[in-house]
């Protein structure tokens, strides 16, 4: 009798949630198992909305809650299949996609596309325990995808009001993770990439065509990286591998570039540059390294290799002419410091 109950108010709620408020809009709900619970708000303001949400056999105690408003032709979609999981879509603008899906236990993902948005797209893939994802999108045409495997990992993605055909992912694949992205801008793109332990980026553009990548790779517990572009078309990559690496990178101006490696534990590296077509270069191998690098002018370059153990160096280039510095170090214990000006 308990299963036929649970059947008909299954049945009932589809029933419900597919005679649409509005002439055209659509809901398609499912639901086996126990506790679950799903809202739904279509107000159609002009093309018709759709809302598809999948909680499935084997899972319990689910929620969904998908709220749609605006401009129309907005589609949700949530698919839900392990215990005690949250999953939330607010979409306000016009031609907003959105995708939930979650797999085994206490997984929360959060979607908000915002009323200024036009043509968004969210995506949110969890698949393990405790992980937490949330997507805002204000701007138009912007895209945004999470996607977490393994345990108690955090992303957050802000998309801005005023931006367009921007593009931010987190990838993460380990435990205890935290990727943070906020962009501002036209056409930036973010790519964070954690796997292994407790890494974490954050990642901040305002400008317009500026990337960044960050990847923490296998193998790596403790990597830390705090990045700040501003400005038009800045680049960066940074891979990290080792143990307790740790990067801080501010680009303001334009057409700078940034390439950094660094691989061992506990290495630190700080770098600056403020102007135009300025370049950096890092490797750094071995443990406690410490570097540090400010470019302030237009046509810099500058290159160090670090290998070794606790070993310093520091390059600070200023002026109104092209420089290039190109230092070296290899053994432990070396101190070295360039200067031009």
């Amino acid at each position: 009798m308990k299963v036929m109950k649970k059947t008909l108010l299954a049945l009932s709620l589809f029933v419900l949630a597919t005679s649409p408020v509005f002439a055209g809009d659509s809901a398609y709900i499912t639901q086996s198992g126990d506790g679950g619970s799903v809202t739904t708000t279509q107000t159609e303001g002009g093309s018709p909305n759709t809302i598809t949400v999948t909680q499935a056999a084997g899972s319990s105690n689910e929620t969904a809650t998908v709220t749609q408003s605006g401009g129309g032709n907005n589609s949700a979609t949530v698919n839900q299949g392990g215990g005690n999981d949250g999953a939330t879509v607010s979409q306000y603008g016009t031609g907003g996609t959105a995708t939930i899906d979650q797999a085994f236990i206490s997984n929360d993902a959060v979607i908000h596309q915002s009323g200024a948005s036009f043509g968004a797209s969210a995506s949110i893939t969890q698949d393990g325990y405790n992980n937490d994802s949330r997507i805002t999108q204000d701007g138009l045409n912007d895209n945004a995808t999470i996607d977490q495997k393994f345990d108690q990992n955090q992303a957050t993605i802000y998309q801005y009001a005023l931006s367009d055909s921007e593009t931010a992912i987190v990838i993460q694949e380990g435990v205890f993770n935290l990727g943070y992205i906020q962009q501002y801008g036209i056409s930036d793109m973010v790519i964070i990439s954690q796997k292994d332990q407790a890494n974490t980026a954050y990642i901040d553009q305002d400008g317009d065509v500026n990337s960044a990548e960050v990847n923490q790779n296998f193998g790596g517990h403790g990597n830390y990286a705090e990045i700040g572009q501003y400005g038009l078309s800045n680049a960066v990559t940074l891979d990290q591998s080792g143990d307790d690496n740790r990067t801080t990178l501010s680009q303001n101006g334009n057409f700078n570039r940034s390439t950094i490696g660094q691989s061992g534990n506990s290495n630190n590296l700080r770098v600056q540059q403020f102007g135009v077509s300025n370049t950096v270069i890092v490797t750094e191998s071995g443990s406690g390294n410490i570097a540090e690098i400010n470019e302030m002018g237009d046509f810099f370059s500058a290159t160090l290799d670090q290998s070794g153990s606790g070993n310093v160096a520091t390059v600070r280039q200023s002026g109104f002419t092209a420089k290039l510095a190109d230092l070296t170090q290899s053994g432990n214990g070396n101190t070295s410091s360039v200067t031009q000006n």
